[in-house]
């Protein structure tokens, strides 16, 4: 389907580890015992170290408090850099790149996370894994694991999706990556047993009751459950008590050399924001592991493998499948395998399903229903349908007109890193549509609109023929925002994308009187 003024068809969020919706159950993994030789990490073991690839997903729970405090302090100056490589991971405080971060609340959800071999610990936490496999040898192969519970409470997300090496300032000698986003909430690790699964509530309660130092050395823990138990999905701000650091979402930068930067993800971007593992690594449960046994997110390499794991009962391969189909334009088989990923909770599908039936796309057109469909995916806290619940509240279009509650679903999507919808909300602020015109708020989601590459996202996709950025690109020569002012010019972007775009429509008519 032919992405339009309502929807990024692969903008990249979703806001929670392990899916967009609701957790998917945590499973324990067994496999089989090491050696104590392997859990120290001998030379055999060094031999399968994963290296990262483009995009990195890594927990940061065993990072020292001071370490994680930094973190913090480095997205506060602009968007942090770090050194991402085989078993290593480093940030680079003096190093960062041009631009900021907002903040998206969630409904918050906990999971439990479980880490069974030496391969998973030095792979889903390569700051201090090493380390802990080297404390753990013995336990290890007495049968003992990591649990991790989480709360996650929120993203924080920078609208910046690509950078290159010489776009990075300061100190930044070794720099691999930079940090698109950061999963915030509560957290708490232990050690425990393979034959034992304790839920999430168990975990956070629990004191360090681990009777050998090599256990107590796997003692993790920051943020209140409690205090995150009162976020709301929405919220702009880090919440009290509940800002610990659980999960980076990382982005490889560039050289600057269009050959050489990676290819589209076969997997949603969306998707893999949640979860990007090393080489040989499959996401499952809420982890990178190199375990196969249970459902697994396919790859998105072949639709015979994605179809395998979404029968075995692995949702997001469902909607990778979904949107397999969708690129072959086949959209009857592509409305079943969101529909069935969306009932599981998954809202990147309820969001692609509400386009579906906005447009009537292989379906019935149902513009209700879409609605009610971005409403369960904003609620789940996915930027492309919080942006497209507000276009629909905007132009009241399936639901009842509230053009000061989309202003905020605009500013909503922005903090959640999707540059389009900083231009909405800039463009709400700006006219005083819903809100009252504040040019210093339109400013700032300008400019982080622009730092998202709004311009060339805009001119890509009006060439395409996509309606809605047309009008956006008319919009900023009509204004002369971020290109030369031309505003015949605007004039035909306005009537090539009206009506199937109301902006542009009103646009024109604001035009009406408009001299060049």
């Amino acid at each position: 389907m032919e992405k339009t003024y309502l929807v990024s068809c692969l903008a990249a969020l979703c806001l929670a580890a392990g899916g967009c919706g609701p957790a998917q159950s945590a499973q324990a993994v067994q496999p089989d015992a090491l050696t104590a030789k392997q859990a120290m990490g001998d030379s055999q073991q060094d031999a399968v170290c994963r290296a990262p690839g483009s995009r990195g997903t890594p927990l940061v729970v065993d990072w020292p408090a001071q370490d994680r405090m930094d973190l913090e302090a480095a997205m506060h100056d602009g968007v942090a850099v770090v050194r991402y490589e085989c078993g290593k991971i480093e940030l680079l405080s003096e190093c960062h790149a041009p631009g900021s971060y907002g903040f998206l609340g969630l409904t918050p959800r906990a999971e439990v996370i479980r880490l069974g071999n030496v391969d998973e610990i030095r792979a889903n936490l390569p700051l201090q894994g090493a380390a802990l496999v080297a404390n753990l040898g013995a336990e290890i192969e007495r049968g003992q694991v990591l649990d991790l519970a989480v709360m996650f409470a929120g993203k924080q997300r920078t609208t910046v999706a690509t950078a290159t090496k010489a776009q990075i300032v300061g100190d930044c000698a070794g720099a691999t990556h930079f940090v698109r986003g950061a999963f915030v909430g509560a957290f708490a690790m232990s050690s425990g047993t393979k034959g034992r699964v304790r839920v999430a509530a168990e975990i956070f309660s629990s004191g360090v009751t681990s009777n050998s130092e090599a256990q107590r050395s796997a003692e993790r823990r920051d943020g209140d459950p409690n205090a995150c138990s009162g976020v709301k999905s929405g919220d702009d701000k880090l919440p009290q008590g509940c800002s610990a650091a659980i999960r980076l979402e990382l982005v490889g930068l560039g050289t600057g050399d269009a050959a050489s930067q990676p290819a589209t993800p076969a997997v949603p971007a969306e998707l893999e924001a949640q979860m990007a593992c090393p080489d040989g690594m499959v996401a499952s449960g809420g982890k990178c592991t190199s375990d196969r046994a249970a459902p697994y997110r396919c790859s998105g390499a072949s639709t015979d493998e994605c179809k395998t794991q979404c029968e075995a009962g692995d949702v997001e391969s469902c909607a990778i499948l979904a949107s397999m189909h969708e690129a072959a334009r086949n959209y009857d088989s592509a409305v079943g395998l969101h529909e069935r990923a969306c009932s599981a909770g998954l809202a990147f599908s309820c969001s692609r399903l509400g386009v579906m039936f906005f447009y009537g796309s292989s379906v019935k057109k149902d513009t209700d229903k879409a609605a009610k469909l971005f409403t369960l995916a904003c609620e789940a806290g996915d930027a492309d349908g919080c942006n497209n619940l507000g276009a629909v509240l905007d132009m009241g279009t399936g639901i009842q007109r509230d053009r000061t509650r989309g202003a905020a679903l605009f500013v909503a999507a922005c903090n959640a890193g999707d540059a389009q919808a900083c231009f909405n909300a800039a463009v709400s602020y700006r006219d005083g549509r819903g809100v009252t015109p504040d040019p210093a708020r339109a400013a700032t989601y300008l400019e982080r609109a622009k730092a998202g590459g709004i311009v060339a996202l805009f001119e890509r996709g009006c060439s395409g023929g996509q309606a809605y950025t047309c009008w956006g690109l008319g919009y900023m020569m009509q204004h002369g925002l971020f290109v030369a002012r031309d505003v015949p010019k605007a004039r035909q972007l306005f009537e090539r994308s009206c009506p199937a775009v109301q902006w542009a429509c009103e646009s024109l008519t604001g035009l009406g009187a408009a001299k060049p």
